[in-house]
């Protein structure tokens, strides 16, 4: 059950993760409206929007003008099921909870940087501030600061 429980949370994430690769880099409403085909704009029906399960269905290609769907958005849902499952199957805690957006914020700044060659302004920065905050729950911030306060204090050059 939690394994099955797992796949749907990855199958989930996976889509947000491919609508944020799709809409911030032209800075759309990430909430407004469905989707709908790339090439016909025709608008998709929810069965045809379940990630894995779709692409296979369709064969890669739209329902309705039969033009290649990128193979981006089947690796995208893999590679999120599979961080999900290598994340959570044995335990849930601070540091895989971390881990896990760690993974999936670089995942849509690769995918979103392979495309349009930019990086979004709001992932980057959110992946900064995480990591900061993540330093100072764990401690290690305060560890940082204070071998830096030592080294200033010694005044001897910090190690490269």
């Amino acid at each position: 059950m939690i394994l099955f429980t797992l796949c749907i949370t990855g199958l989930l994430l996976s889509y947000f993760a491919n609508r944020l690769i799709d809409k911030l880099p032209n800075e759309l409403p990430l909430l407004e409206g469905g989707g709908c085909c790339g090439s016909c704009c025709q608008p998709l029906r929810i069965w045809q929007q379940i990630p894995l399960l779709s692409y296979m269905v369709l064969i890669g290609r739209c329902y309705y003008c039969r033009s290649v769907i990128s193979l981006r958005y089947f690796i995208v849902e893999s590679l999120v099921m599979v961080m999900v499952l290598f994340c959570f199957q044995y335990e849930v805690s601070l540091i895989t909870v971390h881990l896990f957006i760690f993974l999936l914020l670089l995942l849509i700044l690769f995918f979103t940087d392979l495309e349009t060659k930019q990086l979004p302004v709001q992932l980057t920065v959110t992946l900064i501030l995480l990591g900061v905050v993540f330093q100072f729950l764990t401690g290690a911030l305060v560890i940082a600061v204070i071998g830096v306060l030592e080294q200033a204090a010694t005044k001897a050059p910090i190690p490269a």
